[in-house]
């Protein structure tokens, strides 16, 4: 728990940030699924009470699959106006990594987690082991670059083509 107080207990426990408050905005069912109306609101929610509670940090461990530009994606546009305010935004980056065949899929960072604004975290896979050099990527996690695209004004497709995750983690 990152804001977890544990120096009492034998093993040190405590967080990197033992004296945070943490505000849980829910918008998710039991289940992992909800609607972007629920979402988008979850973040009008931060956004609207982020200087009174002093909030600074918003974490969206969610994703949709999008084939949308970030200039236009709704949950990628919401999540620029939480960064616009100082809020810094940590997002997953989606778990649309394989295939049904189970075969590596490029391109499929999904949103918001493809908005150059946001920390988009993607997933390592350890092995069990505490040395780095047999770590990989879990299959299921999404990979770079960002596919999204639109149609500019002169009738031509613009893909997005971004360097994303910014980082993995296990």
């Amino acid at each position: 728990n990152a804001a977890g107080a544990g120096a009492y207990q034998t093993l040190d426990t405590t967080g990197i940030a033992p004296k945070a408050d943490l505000f849980d905005v829910k918008v998710l069912n039991d289940k992992g699924f909800g609607q972007l109306s629920d979402v988008l609101a979850g973040i009008d929610w931060v956004l609207y009470y982020a200087k009174t509670y002093n909030i600074r940090v918003m974490n969206l461990s969610l994703a949709a699959d999008s084939t949308e530009s970030h200039w236009t994606d709704p949950l990628a546009i919401a999540v620029r106006s939480a960064t616009a305010a100082g809020i810094t935004v940590v997002v997953a980056g989606g778990n649309f990594g394989q295939t049904t065949s189970g075969a590596e899929r490029y391109g499929t960072i999904s949103s918001p987690g493809h908005d150059p604004s946001v920390i988009t975290v993607g997933s390592a896979h350890t092995k069990g082991t505490a040395v780095r050099n047999d770590d990989t990527i879990n299959l299921f996690s999404s990979r770079g670059p960002t596919r999204g695209s639109y149609v500019d004004a002169t009738g031509v497709r613009r893909v997005d083509n971004l360097l994303k995750p910014d980082l993995v983690a296990p």
